[in-house]
Formats: C-alpha cells, sequence, structure tokens
C-alpha cells in the first residue's frame, strides 16, 4: 500500500474502551502515513499496551509508530509532544473515538500536494448525541447535527509551526487559541465539509453529573487557553444578575422569564431548524436542565480560572 509523507499525532488518556477503533481507523485509510506518533497522557489503563499489541501485529507499509510520553499534561501538552517529535513533511491529527473517512488523508494530502499556495486544510465534525441527556447537552454547546471546522482531521505543512509555535497547556480550549494564532499569523484554513468525522458513543455527556464535570473541567483553564472575552461574561453573567435583583429592578420570576427566552434564541442560534426538534416536551425539560447545569459548570470552572490566574500573578 502507498505511503505518503505524513506524520499523524494521536494524543491518547486511558483510551482502552475505544483504540481498537482508531486502530482499525488508521488501518482503513486508503494510503498510510509515513509516521504514527501516539502520545501518552499519564494513562492508567491499558491503552498503552493495546497500542504496542495492535503494533506488532501490523502489517501495513508505515515507516515509524511510536508511542511517546508527554512531558506536559492534557491534550495540548501531548499534541506538543507529537510536533516536537514529527519528521515528516505534513502533520496531521486525530483523537480518540472519533470515526474517520477511509480516503481523508489521501485526500488532504493530495490536495496540500497540488496547491501550494494553502497552508492547512481542516474537516468537519457533525454531533449528534447518544441519548437524550447527550443529544440537549450537544444543542446547548456545538448545535445538533451542526457541522464545525475540527481540530482533528486537520493536516498542514509542518514548516509552520515554527511560525505559529505549540500550543498552550491547559484542560480545554487550546485548540481554539492556536487556530486563533494560525488565523493571526496570516495562515488561512481550508475547510472541506465533505470531509466529516463523528464520535462513537457519547458526543458531550452520558449523564447530568458527567455533563456537570465536563462543563467544570472544560472551563477552569478558559483564562489561561486565552479566552478572556467569553471567560468574563461567563464570570460577570451571574454577578449582573444578582446586581439587578439587589437594585430592585427586576425580580426572581422576571429575571428567570429574561433567562429563559435567552437561552431559547441561543438554542435557535446554535440549532436553526434543528432547534424545534427540542421543543417537545421531554426535550425541551431536559434542554432546560442541561442549559442551568453547563452554565453553573461553567460558572464555577471560570471562577477557578480567574482564582488560579490571579494567584499565579502574585506569585511570580
Amino acid at each position: 500500500m502507498q505511503s505518503v509523507d505524513v506524520s499523524v499525532i494521536i494524543p491518547f488518556h486511558n483510551e482502552m474502551r475505544g483504540i481498537n477503533h482508531t486502530l482499525a481507523q488508521l488501518d482503513n485509510q486508503s494510503v498510510q502515513p509515513q509516521e504514527v506518533l501516539f502520545v501518552d497522557s499519564n494513562s492508567s489503563d491499558e491503552t498503552r499496551r493495546l497500542i504496542q499489541k495492535w503494533i506488532e501485529l501490523r502489517t501495513k507499509n508505515v515507516s515509524v509508530i511510536s508511542i511517546l510520553d508527554a512531558t506536559e499534561s492534557g491534550p495540548g501538552g501531548a499534541r506538543n509532544q507529537g510536533l516536537r517529535t514529527a519528521q515528516c513533511k505534513y502533520l496531521a491529527f486525530m483523537d480518540c473515538g472519533l470515526t474517520f473517512e477511509a480516503d481523508w488523508l489521501e485526500r488532504f494530502f493530495t490536495i496540500l500536494e497540488s496547491q501550494p499556495q494553502l497552508t492547512w486544510i481542516s474537516g468537519v465534525c457533525r454531533l449528534e448525541g447518544v441519548g437524550l441527556v447527550d443529544q440537549c447537552a450537544v444543542a446547548n454547546t456545538y448545535g445538533y447535527r451542526r457541522l464545525r471546522p475540527t481540530l482533528p482531521t486537520s493536516m498542514l505543512r509542518a514548516v509552520l509551526i515554527s511560525r505559529i509555535g505549540l500550543f498552550r497547556n491547559v484542560r480545554a480550549g487550546e485548540d481554539l487559541e492556536w487556530i486563533a494564532r494560525c488565523s493571526a499569523s496570516g495562515l488561512t484554513r481550508l475547510i472541506d465539509s465533505t470531509t466529516e468525522i463523528r464520535y462513537q458513543g457519547t458526543n458531550y455527556a452520558s449523564s447530568l453529573l458527567s455533563l456537570v464535570r465536563k462543563s467544570y473541567d472544560y472551563s477552569k483553564h478558559m483564562f489561561q487557553a486565552g479566552r478572556t472575552r467569553a471567560g468574563l461574561v461567563v464570570l460577570f453573567a451571574p454577578l449582573l444578575s444578582t446586581l439587578v435583583l439587589f437594585m430592585d429592578l427586576l425580580n426572581i420570576l422576571e429575571l428567570s422569564l429574561a433567562y429563559s427566552l435567552l437561552r431559547v434564541f441561543m438554542l435557535f442560534a446554535k440549532n436553526g431548524v434543528q432547534a424545534f426538534r427540542f421543543l417537545r416536551p421531554d426535550r425541551l425539560f431536559m434542554t432546560a436542565v442541561t442549559s442551568l447545569l453547563i452554565d453553573l459548570g461553567r460558572t464555577l470552572g471560570v471562577v477557578r480560572s480567574a482564582v488560579s490566574l490571579v494567584t499565579a500573578r502574585r506569585e511570580t
């Protein structure tokens, strides 16, 4: 099988349940990358052993397959380890738990080789959710069945890393900040909406408790990830609401109605016509519950982020 001058970087952390699916995605590619770099971000399960077993049994034409240890925690730190090690002309990103099209690597490699003016290219992710909680969580965050450009599937020229820089070492948002730096550096990204990836299993959260935890985890480094404007909005919204109540400008019922209307508006803004799917009584109720829990988790996470930022500045 033909191999192409691409280094594929795959961070992993306790992915034992889904790693075989990810490995199958590599096996099923119409061309093989010359280098695959798995980066272990402090896993404590059997993921590493399963990858090693796959490497030993693999017969596909790949020049280098390595398992690296991340020197920094989090997905950004793991990707950075891969970027420092990669040797090929092009870099491509994969994440575990996703389904990739079989011609993804071949298609993007061909496009970049044939169009020297392009700097990098990304596919899109379609989120749907599994079960009511997950679907409502998706509707309140990314948008139900909405196609969104994504870092996994992205391929870029390796020489650009010195211009862009590495990822920030934070729990979440490091990809958005890195993409923003790409744009600030004048690197235009081609979005190929025909190359689509999907989550295998849960898309966002499988339960209400995991939803709060994920919202908190994804927000506790918001300021550190460079998302200052979003962090300030999340931080000051409850403070402003409290001030409005204290000044008796609105009562609790009126403020709750205003919040509900804002959430309905955001539901349609994120989902378009798909928002009507969530107006059925049971879905509407769960949409309201998940939106409250998402806001609660985000608020707690942003407070944590702000406290950590202030503490770090005092220490320096």
